[in-house]
C-alpha cells in the first residue's frame, strides 16, 4: 500500500474562523484533552439522564472549570418562567437550567440557550422554545403537551417543526459538544467536504455514539455525524456532506486529524467528490 503523503494542513487552523457569541465567558481552556474516554462517556450519556448529567459534569471539569454552585438558575427563576408561560418545563429541561443554565462557556458560545426570562412558545403555543441559532435562522424546542420527563427535541424549518433528537438529554450532549467545537481556539480547523473526504473520515475515525441528527440548513439532506480520533487526538463533526469541523489537543493532532479528511488533494486516483 502506498503511504499517503502528509500535506501542510496547519493553515486550516486559521481559515474560516468560527464566529462566537460575545456572551461567551473568557478563560475556558477549550484545547484541553477533553475526556480521554469520550466514546464511553457519550455512550453512558445516551443511556439515561443520570448518565447525561455525569457527562456534563465531567465535560465541564475537563475544560478546566467544574460545575459549581451558582452555575444554574434557582427554583424561583424557573417557577417564574413557568408561571409567565402557563406551562411546565419537562424535568430534563428544568434540570439543564438548574445545573448549567448560567454557564455561557458551555451553552452560549455559538448558538444560544435561552434564559428562563427568554423562554417562549411558538406561534401555535405547542412548542416551548429553549434554544436559538445565533442569527435566529432556526429554533429548538420541546412539545408543551407531553408528560414525558425527557421529551424529544424539534427544530424549526420555516413554519414546520421537525424532529431533531429523540430525547432532550441527547440534545444536551449535542449542545455541549457543538458549543465546544465551534468555540475559538488555537487547534481548530474547518473545511468543505466531498465524498472522498467523507470516506477517509469513516476509514480513519470512530463514530461517537451520538445519534445522527438533521443539519438544519439542509434538513432533507445527509445528517450530522460525530467522529473521534482513534489515535489521532482529534474530534470531528461532519455536517452532512457539506462541511467538516475539527478540534484537537495540539497542532500535530490537528494535522493528523484533518489529514484523514483532505479529500481531493490526497486522492491518488485524482477522483473528485
Amino acid at each position: 500500500m502506498t503511504e499517503t503523503p502528509t500535506p501542510n494542513l496547519r493553515l486550516l487552523a486559521t481559515q474560516n474562523p468560527c464566529p462566537t457569541s460575545d456572551q461567551a465567558l473568557n478563560g475556558s481552556s477549550y484545547n484541553l484533552d477533553v475526556m480521554p474516554d469520550l466514546e464511553r462517556e457519550v455512550t453512558q450519556a445516551m443511556g439515561d439522564t443520570a448518565g447525561t448529567w455525569r457527562f456534563v459534569e465531567r465535560f465541564a471539569a475537563d475544560l478546566g472549570r467544574p460545575v459549581a454552585d451558582g452555575d444554574g438558575f434557582v427554583e424561583a427563576e424557573l417557577n417564574a418562567a413557568e408561571a409567565r408561560l402557563g406551562v411546565s418545563m419537562p424535568p430534563a429541561l428544568r434540570e439543564l437550567y438548574r445545573r448549567i443554565g448560567r454557564r455561557d462557556d458551555l451553552v452560549r458560545v455559538q448558538d444560544l440557550l435561552l434564559t428562563p426570562k427568554q423562554l417562549h412558545l411558538d406561534d401555535t403555543g405547542a412548542i416551548l422554545v429553549f434554544r436559538v441559532e445565533h442569527q435566529h435562522a432556526t429554533r429548538w424546542g420541546v412539545p408543551v403537551a407531553t408528560a414525558v420527563p425527557d421529551p424529544p427535541v424539534y427544530f424549526q424549518v420555516g413554519l414546520e417543526w421537525r424532529l431533531f433528537l429523540g430525547h432532550l438529554s441527547h440534545a444536551v450532549v449535542e449542545m455541549l459538544l457543538s458549543e465546544w467545537m465551534l468555540a475559538e481556539g488555537e487547534f481548530t480547523g474547518n473545511r468543505e467536504l466531498d465524498r472522498y473526504a467523507i470516506s477517509l473520515v469513516e476509514q480513519h475515525f470512530r463514530r461517537l455514539p451520538l445519534p445522527d441528527y438533521p443539519l438544519w440548513p439542509d434538513p432533507d439532506g445527509p445528517p450530522t455525524r460525530w467522529f473521534h480520533g482513534h489515535g489521532h487526538g482529534a474530534v470531528l463533526r461532519c455536517d452532512g456532506e457539506e462541511w467538516l469541523w475539527a478540534r484537537a489537543t495540539s497542532a500535530e493532532a490537528l494535522d493528523s486529524g484533518i489529514l484523514a479528511s483532505q479529500g481531493r488533494s490526497e486522492d491518488p486516483q485524482g477522483r473528485s467528490g
